[in-house]
């Protein structure tokens, strides 16, 4: 019931009228593209473990783009990209905004291309070229950061090919029961005048911008603090975790097609919030696949 409740909530958020800019005052496309990097004998990314070595796919990777201009100012714009990937590294949004420049000229640029890591520990790792994340991921794999430079790059094409004139709107709630703080002693070492600025120990905020255009909502954007750990160490799949499959479960209840809505559930501040409510690397679920469900529901 609960997982139903959250669901009608977000449904709500998406489908209500909520403060939005004139009509049509934007141009807005979007864009997907699958980045799943390689499925067997890969260190996944984020705990660090090294016998934690990838044996199969539970969700599929994906990146979700949105290209925003001004209607009127179409060269004002900005790209965003959230993407099933645990962190993103400079040389990736490099090589991206490179292979874009090729394409677009100076259309984008590196001060109008966001790309955001979902945050997920369940996808390969390597695509790093800095030492310092060796060790969360094992080494440096060419092929895999080849891979997702194109498939990055083509999801912003993708959502450049579809701009159009549309709508955004934006609404903000809150979500209960979805997360705890897993170091909450060290939180109570913060001064009295910090904790006291707050009601919780994690922000429970929720933020969700909506893309309109004449034929219907096309898209979301959704920013909740939550770790997508629920497929823990002990997991061998790569996944999206609660983010990735709250991404695929929206889309397909509400596109007809692949691409017709793309929902993309972006990361926000999560800090130490974990959906492993328990605090024993367990949560809600008898096993940390169906965690994963209640959280992405």
């Amino acid at each position: 019931m609960r997982r139903i409740q959250q669901l009608l909530c977000l449904l709500a958020l998406v489908v209500l009228p909520a403060w939005a800019a004139d009509e049509h005052n934007y141009l807005v496309g979007r864009g997907t593209a699958d980045v799943t990097g390689p499925a067997l004998g890969v260190q996944l990314w984020g705990f660090g473990r090294p016998d934690q070595i990838g044996e199969g796919i539970h969700i599929r990777q994906h990146a979700r783009a949105f290209v925003i201009a001004q209607r009127d100012v179409p060269q004002q714009r900005l790209a965003f990209v959230s993407v099933d990937l645990g962190s993103i590294e400079h040389h990736l949004t490099l090589a991206v905004v490179e292979q874009l420049q090729s394409r677009y000229g100076e259309t984008y640029r590196l001060d109008n291309v966001i790309i955001s890591a979902t945050h997920t520990h369940a996808c390969p790792g390597g695509y790093w070229h800095s030492r310092s994340d060796a060790g969360l991921d094992g080494g440096f794999y060419p092929e895999h950061f080849d891979a997702l430079v194109d498939s990055l790059a083509s999801a912003i094409v993708a959502a450049h090919e579809d701009l159009a004139p549309g709508t955004i709107q934006i609404n903000a709630g809150r979500v209960e029961n979805a997360g705890v703080n897993r170091s909450r002693v060290a939180y109570l070492e913060n001064p009295a005048a910090e904790r006291a600025r707050y009601l919780e120990d994690t922000n429970k905020g929720m933020t969700l911008l909506k893309f309109t255009r004449d034929e219907g909502a096309i898209g979301l954007i959704n920013w909740y603090a939550l770790h997508p750990t629920a497929m823990n160490y002990y997991n061998r799949l790569i996944s999206g975790d609660h983010k990735g499959y709250a991404s695929l479960t929206m889309e397909q209840a509400l596109g007809a097609r692949p691409g017709d809505f793309v929902a993309a559930f972006a990361q926000a501040d999560p800090g130490d919030v974990t959906p492993n409510t328990n605090l024993d690397n367990t949560g809600p679920g008898a096993t940390d696949v169906e965690t994963t469900q209640i959280m992405g529901e």
